[in-house]
């Protein structure tokens, strides 16, 4: 994920037509920064929301800023205000959309002092 898309970032249309699924995965995993995906990641998991009681607004909080920084536009849906839903939105109305659809919470750690490392 780089932190703003650049200009052809999707445009793969210079593959030409004939270009394979493999050839459009190729291009768009060469888009990818391996360590900022993984320090993003690092910085989600580190982040407690374990349900009950599911509070996820500090992780959606950082949901919200990376997408945001890579040019998409972001509304919150609030049915419950420690729950948020992220709805980000990259390109215009009349191109075709992409939906991700994942959950922030996790379940319960159990007996904390059983695991090896901290886990959050």
């Amino acid at each position: 994920m780089t932190s703003a898309l650049s200009d052809d970032a999707g445009d793969f249309s210079r593959l030409g037509a004939d270009a394979s699924v493999d050839e459009r995965v190729h291009a768009v995993l060469k888009q990818i920064d391996r360590d900022e995906l993984v320090a993003f990641h690092r910085s989600l998991v580190q982040i407690p929301t374990v349900n009950p009681p599911g509070d996820v607004r500090e992780a959606c909080a950082l949901c919200e800023a990376k997408v945001a920084g890579a040019g998409f536009s972001t509304r919150l849906v609030v049915k419950d205000e420690s729950k948020p839903n992220l709805i980000a939105e990259f390109g215009q109305d009349t191109e075709p959309q992409l939906c991700l659809n994942a959950h922030l919470d996790v379940v319960p750690i159990g007996d904390r002092s059983a695991w090896r490392f901290d886990p959050f």
